[in-house]
């Protein structure tokens, strides 16, 4: 079973796949994909109940050309921004803030060495929390009212 995914802009790219012609330029048979994976393309359809706003920045995010996808893992370019996953492979991402710190984050703690990592987040306890609370959709960590918010005294 050959299954794609993702990338595909409209009818136009996907059809050589569907119809199986992408083979054909490495002098095999045709070979058509049994199957297609879309992912965002389904989150903006009309049944998916996608927040509304979500659907806006999926639709509006200018998108990346072939040629400039390798440069997402520098920069944001087109509005995503690429990283790794929690499984070591590549995921492209619209750059949000929330996005943004977690791949700052995938650039800086992650690669860490785990023996390192504790004495390093002790360090930047408060700094890792203001920008956790500023940038993600909801506070990482509460604080009372009257609070700074990165953290204070516990």
């Amino acid at each position: 079973m050959l299954i794609g995914g993702s990338s595909f802009g409209g009818s136009d790219d996907l059809w050589p796949y569907l119809a199986g012609d992408w083979s054909e330029e490495y002098g095999v048979q045709p070979m058509p994909f049994d199957g297609f994976l879309f992912a965002s393309r389904v989150m903006v359809a009309k049944e998916p109940h996608t927040f509304s706003s979500v659907k806006d920045l999926i639709i509006t995010a200018p998108g990346v050309a072939d040629a400039q996808w390798e440069g997402t893992y520098d920069k944001e370019i087109g509005g995503i921004l690429t990283f790794r996953s929690e499984l070591g492979e590549p995921i492209h991402k619209i750059a949000t803030r929330g996005v943004a710190l977690w791949k700052e984050f995938d650039n800086t703690i992650f690669p860490m060495p785990k023996d390192k990592r504790a004495a390093w987040l002790a360090e930047r306890r408060a700094e890792i929390i203001e920008k956790l609370n500023k940038n993600f959709q909801k506070p990482w960590f509460g604080w009372k009212k009257g609070r700074c918010g990165c953290g204070g005294p516990w």
